[in-house]
């Protein structure tokens, strides 16, 4: 392949055992992990880092993963990014705010695990 550099997703999740739960997956699937604890602590990362993904919670202090999808979108920078939210909200009203947010899949921590993780990877990227 052309591009050989690993992929790096960027994990934000204000809960230390959400942001372990999805970095293992993330490193099982051989991808480069940076990890953010708000959407504001993303921001200040993606100004210096282009991830090949972004994967965030919608409940956290300081800036939600809403706002957070809809500040990448705005980015010319970031364009193409693919954002996914993980979320304890599972509800379709969820899901369906956060895809208008800019989100291009929507997962229910309880239905997160390797293989559904891994289908949307392999989908967005």
């Amino acid at each position: 392949r052309p591009d050989d550099r690993r992929r790096t997703v960027l994990v934000v999740d204000d809960s230390v055992v959400s942001r372990q739960m999805v970095s293992r997956v993330v490193e099982a699937l051989g991808f480069d992990l940076l990890a953010a604890l708000d959407g504001m602590d993303a921001l200040r990362l993606l100004e210096r880092v282009r991830p090949d993904l972004v994967v965030t919670d919608v409940e956290m202090p300081r800036l939600g993963g809403l706002g957070l999808a809809r500040r990448i979108r705005q980015e010319a920078r970031l364009e193409g990014v693919p954002i996914v939210i993980v979320s304890s909200r599972g509800s379709e009203a969820d899901r369906q705010a956060g895809l208008e947010a800019g989100a291009d899949a929507y997962l229910a921590k309880a239905d997160f695990n390797e293989g559904s993780f891994r289908n949307i990877v392999e989908r967005l990227l």
